[in-house]
């Protein structure tokens, strides 16, 4: 009668466990947008390393927050890695410009502050 009472528990932190090691080696997206939805281009894709995406909140403040720069295509954000993919026409932007939007300051009731950071990038 004593092993009927941990079976539960044992399959309970074996599915955790599981779960947590399963998660370092897929990965899902916290948020995918794509800006222009008709554009048939080839794209170009940079990846960044950002500090301050955290969540999906965060993920989402930072898409809208660079959504003023021309030539996005889609924006990929993975909060778990601070990772950021975006794909955009090469014609209309660079990454570098990229970097530049994401870390513009944003206008608060304190003033003018940075939310966001790229500590690395990579051009595909």
């Amino acid at each position: 009668m004593t092993k009927r009472v941990w079976i539960i528990p044992v399959v309970i932190a074996l599915l955790t466990i599981s779960g947590m090691l399963g998660a370092r080696v897929i990965t899902i997206p916290t948020l995918a947008f794509t800006y222009d939805g008709v554009y048939t281009g080839e794209s170009q894709r940079a990846i960044f390393t950002v500090s301050g995406v955290r969540c999906y909140g965060t993920a989402n403040y930072l898409r809208e927050h660079i959504q003023s720069v021309p030539g996005l295509v889609g924006f990929v954000a993975y909060a778990g890695k601070r990772r950021v993919v975006v794909d955009y026409d090469r014609t209309k932007t660079s990454a570098e410009d990229i970097v530049q939007a994401i870390e513009a300051p944003t206008m608060t009731k304190a003033g003018p502050k940075s939310f966001y950071e790229v500590l690395s990038w990579e051009v595909q």
